[in-house]
């Protein structure tokens, strides 16, 4: 039973492997609008973005808020302080499942003419190279009313 589940992981990692070629021409479009040349320095793998993200579900966390703005530079601006000198992984849409986590360095800097219409994107995740807190913007569209929610968690060590 284990070697099949092992098996179909490894398919699984193949597939989405395989998906990347489609994948990595828009998430480097939506990167290089948000981040620039600066902050960047490479790709997890996929297995190791896989557990990045299972981790931060198994960990408990004691301190979450919730945020909505209507301004993209008041959005960044929270981010930025939650993420203040925080060496990050940076998790955009669901691409990283293709493509994996995108290494930050914590002098990163969210450009304010980063339009997520203009690069199809609406969901950004911060995960903190030491695991303990997470970031993210989920942006909503509607008729003369764009949203940025955002969230911040803190997990305990």
């Amino acid at each position: 039973m284990q070697m099949i589940c092992r098996f179909r992981k490894e398919r699984e990692l193949l597939y989405r492997s395989a998906q990347k070629k489609l994948k990595l021409p828009g998430l480097q479009n939506k990167i290089a609008n948000l981040l620039g040349d600066i902050g960047i320095k490479s790709f997890l793998s996929l297995s190791e973005t896989d557990e990045i993200v299972e981790q931060a579900l198994r960990n408990n966390f004691f301190y979450h808020e919730e945020f909505a703005f209507s301004s993209l530079n008041d959005t960044w601006r929270y981010i930025e302080g939650k993420m203040q000198e925080t060496d990050c992984y940076l998790l955009v849409d669901t691409d990283w499942q293709y493509c994996g986590a995108i290494v930050v360095d914590k002098e990163f800097r969210l450009s304010d003419d980063f339009n997520f219409d203009d690069v199809v994107c609406d969901e950004l995740r911060f995960f903190s190279r030491e695991g303990d807190k997470v970031a993210t913007v989920d942006f909503s569209n509607s008729i003369n009313d764009d949203t940025y929610t955002c969230s911040y968690t803190e997990y305990e060590k």
